[in-house]
Order: structure tokens, then sequence, then C-alpha cells
């Protein structure tokens, strides 16, 4: 991709070049491996198989992220009447891994290939009961609880956001669907996971102040303004039960964490 700015990941619509390597298997492509696109390719993840587009978002330590996965679904306490969000899901790795387990998987990502990948995915593996919406998170977040949360006996969400973090909207919308009661949330930026963790296991206030007053919000401990919440009825705040960390890019500073928070 060609891309002159500063970025984390170039924007949607850069330009984009496809180098190609050894040809794909017919039979490959006509099965959803190609499915009609260049620079896509092909990989397995928890004996799951995946086609992921240039431009979606997929883990590149696949030992490592099994066993974080593993540690999700562990976490995430799933059953057959259990109704499993995934948010910011990507290519629909950690939906798609857990569809077996559950009575369904719904999925929200914003990018549109990712979403692409996903629905792909899911026909790949032969799942059925995979949905994917493409949307912002803060978008979807409050209608899909509201259609959907009250068929299913269990709901649980596990939210794999962006360094940024999740948008407060998206917070409010998990507090405030009551049947959701466990929340797993997967983290590759701890400052970001503080601050949102934070606001989830926040005591109530009319305000939707979180540690701060008059609902402006407060400073988290590395300076940082945490957003408040924005007005909402009463809710049960979550509390953290269990954490753990994984090494997915060794000989750096980083590491993804699994928060588990119930309520």
């Amino acid at each position: 991709q060609y891309h002159s700015g500063v970025a984390n990941a170039a924007p949607q619509g850069t330009p984009l070049t496809y180098l190609p390597g050894e040809e794909q298997p017919q039979q490959q492509q006509q099965e959803g491996a190609g499915a009609g696109q260049v620079g896509v390719f092909s990989d397995a993840l928890c004996e799951v198989k995946f086609r992921v587009s240039p431009s979606a978002f997929f883990q590149v330590n696949n030992g490592a992220t099994c066993l974080l996965y593993n540690t999700v679904g562990r976490m995430a306490g799933v059953g057959p009447g259990s109704l499993l969000l995934d948010v910011c899901c990507g290519t629909g790795t950690i939906g798609l891994t857990l569809a077996k387990q559950v009575a369904a998987v719904i999925g929200v990502d914003n990018v549109e290939t990712a979403i692409a990948d996903a629905r792909v995915n899911a026909q790949l593996n032969g799942i059925t009961n995979a949905t994917f919406v493409c949307d912002t998170a803060e978008s979807a977040m409050e209608a899909l609880l509201q259609e959907h949360a009250h068929k299913y006996e269990h709901v649980v969400a596990v939210v794999d956001p962006p360094r940024p973090g999740l948008h407060r909207s998206v917070l409010r919308a998990l507090l405030a669907c009551a049947a959701l009661k466990r929340l797993v949330f997967v983290a590759c930026n701890p400052d970001t996971l503080v601050l949102n963790a934070g606001l989830l296991c926040a005591k109530y206030r009319p305000d939707g102040a979180a540690g701060g007053g008059g609902g402006r919000g407060g400073r988290g401990r590395h300076g940082r303004q945490v957003d408040a919440l924005p007005p909402m009825a009463p809710y049960t705040p979550f509390r953290p039960t269990q954490v753990a960390c994984f090494d997915l890019f060794p000989h750096t500073k980083h590491v993804e964490v699994v928060l588990l928070l119930e309520r």
C-alpha cells in the first residue's frame, strides 16, 4: 500500500499493489481462499481455516494466538445456549474458533474487507450459526444487544479493540444490557484497557461520571483524560475476576492482555 502519512494502518482506499507469488490451486480458489480477489492469503488457527485480505487484521503469532483464544473461550464460559458477541471481530477469528461451543455468534467490525473475509471463513469451515455486521461498534452495539440478547439464556461479549480502546458509547451499551454477565476484554494496549475497564467497573452515578465530578471524568494514572460515560439508567458495574498476559511479540515491550469482567 502507498501511504505518505504516519499511522498504525493505512486509511481505507489507499492504493494497493499486488505482488504475485506462487499460483494457488484452482480448487483452493473455488473454495474461498481466493474468492475472486487478488492479494488474499490463507492460514489456519486453532484448526479453523481463514482467508485474510491485505487490509484485514490477523495475528501473526499463530501458536501464541491459539493459546490466547483458548483462554478467551475458557474465561467466556460459553455453552450451547450462549450468544457470543465478537466486538471488533476482524476476519472472525475469535467468534469462529468458538462457534461450535455456542448457539450463535454475532461479529461486528467496520472494515468491509475483514467482514467479507469473516463471512467467507464461516463458509470455509461449515459454520452456519455466525452472522457478521459491517458497522462501527459505537453505531451497532446498542441495537444488536436490544434485538438479540433476550433470545438466549446466556450472553457473553468478547471485545478486541484497536489500540485506542472502545468508544464510550460501546461501554454504555455493554453496561446497559442486564443479560450480559461476562465480558472478556482482549487488549493490545494496557493503558487504554485500564481506562475502559475503569469505566466498566465504576459505581453507577446518575450524572455518568466515573472518578471525576460533574460528569467530566478524571485523570488516569498516566495523566490521560478519562472520558465519563453519558448519563444513563442505573446499571450493575462489572468487576475484574481473572487476567492473563501473552507475549505475542517476543523481544519487544508489547504484551497482549486478556481480562475477564463479571457481574
